[in-house]
């Protein structure tokens, strides 16, 4: 019987893909979420698994710190 595996999707690679499409450096997020620059870059290149909540407000994060950049440059 063969064994069909499914490769599910890194998280991290799509907050790191948001972040970068925001024009957010890693340094900006980590600072706002109170999370350490290294950790933040363990979760982007998959090193690090996050729970749900951590990613939920990280990528609140973001998405707060994208409307404030925009907010600005207006």
């Amino acid at each position: 019987m063969s064994r069909r595996t499914t490769e599910q999707p890194n998280p991290g690679i799509a907050l790191r893909q948001r972040r970068q499409a925001a024009g957010l450096t890693t340094a900006q997020v980590a600072e706002a979420a109170s999370v350490s620059v290294q950790v933040l870059e363990d979760v982007e290149l998959g090193v690090r698994s996050p729970g749900r909540n951590w990613m939920s407000h990280v990528e609140r994060v973001v998405i707060n710190l994208s409307r404030d950049r925009q907010a600005v440059q207006r």
